[in-house]
C-alpha cells in the first residue's frame, strides 16, 4: 500500500487552524480515499468548511431532516453542503456551532452510565442535551456529590422526554378530534 501524504492549503489564516480541531480529520480523508483512488489528496478550506457541517450534524445526533428542521435549513442545502455540492458561508457554520452543546467549550459535560452527554451551563443555570434541549435549574450546584449529578440529569430529561411525547400526542388528538376544553 502507497504512502498517502496531506497536502493541506497554505492560505490557512490562523483562526481556521481551529476547524482542524472540531472535526474528526480521519473521517474526511477515508471518505475522499473511498471516493477518489490517489495516494495524494490536497485538503482545501472549502472541504474542511462541508465536512464541519456533517461533523456538527452527527455531533447533535440528528438525522439529516431535523437538523435542516431545527436551524431553519432547507434539506436541500443541508444535503448539498454535506455531499461537497456547496459550501455553507462561515456565519451560518459558526450560528450552527454556537447552538451545538459538543461545540460550546464553556459548558461542563456530564456523561451518564450509558454514556449519553449533558453539558450544563453553570452561568445561565441550564442543563442541554445531546439536540440542544434545555432545561433551567434554579438550586445551586454548590456541595452536590458529582457521581449523583448525572443520574439527577438522566431522571430529568426522561421525564421531560415524556412529558414532551405526552405534549405532542395531546396536540394530534386536539387536531384530530377537535376538543374544547372548559
Amino acid at each position: 500500500m502507497a504512502k498517502r501524504k496531506i497536502l493541506c492549503n497554505s492560505k490557512f489564516k490562523p483562526a481556521e487552524y481551529r476547524l482542524f480541531n472540531t472535526i474528526n480529520f480521519n473521517k474526511i480523508i477515508l471518505r475522499l480515499l473511498t471516493k477518489l483512488d490517489i495516494i495524494y489528496l490536497i485538503v482545501t478550506k472549502k472541504d474542511i468548511v462541508m465536512a464541519l457541517i456533517k461533523e456538527l450534524r452527527l455531533a447533535s445526533k440528528m438525522s439529516q431532516s431535523e437538523f435542516a428542521k431545527a436551524f431553519n435549513i432547507p434539506l436541500s442545502t443541508l444535503r448539498k453542503w454535506e455531499q461537497f455540492v456547496s459550501t455553507p458561508p462561515k456565519y451560518v457554520i459558526n450560528l450552527i456551532e454556537a447552538n451545538i452543546p459538543a461545540y460550546n467549550k464553556h459548558l461542563e459535560v456530564i456523561k451518564t452510565d450509558n454514556d449519553k452527554k449533558y453539558y450544563i451551563d453553570t452561568k445561565s443555570k441550564k442543563i442541554f442535551d445531546e439536540k440542544g434541549n434545555a432545561i433551567t435549574f434554579t438550586e445551586s450546584l454548590d456541595g452536590v456529590i458529582k457521581r449523583n449529578l448525572p443520574i439527577y440529569i438522566k431522571d430529568m430529561f426522561n421525564d421531560f422526554y415524556r412529558l414532551q411525547d405526552r405534549f405532542d400526542r395531546d396536540l394530534k388528538y386536539d387536531k384530530k378530534d377537535q376538543i374544547h376544553w372548559r
